[in-house]
């Protein structure tokens, strides 16, 4: 049997994650669960004293105004991911590291290379953890938040849903949204068979009355690591 595979993400990454589905012999069925928006950020005095820059994810680059990307051109750029890295060279920052593969690591290569008392301008969503700019103020460092774009809930297409056997799980929200969503569908989604495969542990916590053996964390926070996890499924 041919397993289908849920993909949660939003656009563009979905049609992307579509195509690795595919190439593993399974069949991809794109349903985002959120989408991306621009948000116009602000521009702060403190963003002159910069000293370098903190990108959280593709989305805040491929959101970023053109005249804020050009006040950070400048600046050494460090990244969560090799996307997030390609996508951030492409719209002509200096990315030195893009080898974090979560907030937490992408804290500490920053703190290694700076000094207590610097501005780091982060490009970041509106909708986030915290966990980069709380570590980043633990060491004394001065976060300075450039929240370029907005994550909102998409109305579910559950009738894609049917059949579905792995539901690929990306954010706590993702995660969040699905189970209220399979959970108010007339009826309820059963998922009991269903397997989730999740980007992180944290993700994983928010599957509440998930059975544990149906959850599996990727090896390593990345689509690189759930698409490993996913092959082993087939």
């Amino acid at each position: 049997m041919i397993l289908r595979v849920l993909i949660t993400r939003p656009q563009p990454g979905a049609d992307e994650t579509a195509e690795r589905v595919r190439a593993l012999g399974l069949t991809p069925v794109v349903s985002p669960l959120t989408q991306t928006l621009p948000n116009e950020p602000a521009y702060p005095p403190e963003l002159e004293a910069a000293s370098l820059v903190a990108i959280s994810s593709p989305n805040a680059v491929r959101h970023a105004p053109r005249a804020l990307l050009r006040k950070l051109t400048m600046l050494p750029a460090f990244a969560v991911g090799e996307k997030t890295g390609e996508v951030a060279k492409a719209g002509g920052l200096q990315v030195v590291a893009c080898d974090a593969g979560d907030a937490r690591q992408l804290a500490a290569q920053v703190i290694g290379k700076s000094q207590a008392g610097e501005t780091i301008a982060i490009l970041c969503g509106r909708v986030r953890r915290g966990v980069l700019e709380q570590s980043l103020h633990e060491a004394g460092r001065l976060p300075l938040m450039l929240e370029t774009y907005d994550t909102r809930a998409l109305q579910a297409h559950h009738a894609d849903w049917e059949g579905v056997d792995v539901v690929l799980l990306y954010s706590s929200y993702a995660a969040e949204l699905f189970l209220h969503d399979a959970g108010n569908r007339k009826p309820p989604l059963p998922l009991d068979k269903t397997r989730f495969v999740c980007i992180s542990a944290r993700v994983a916590e928010r599957l509440m009355g998930v059975a544990p053996e149906n959850v599996i964390i990727a090896s390593q926070p990345d689509e690189v690591g759930m698409m490993k996890q996913l092959a082993l499924l087939r």
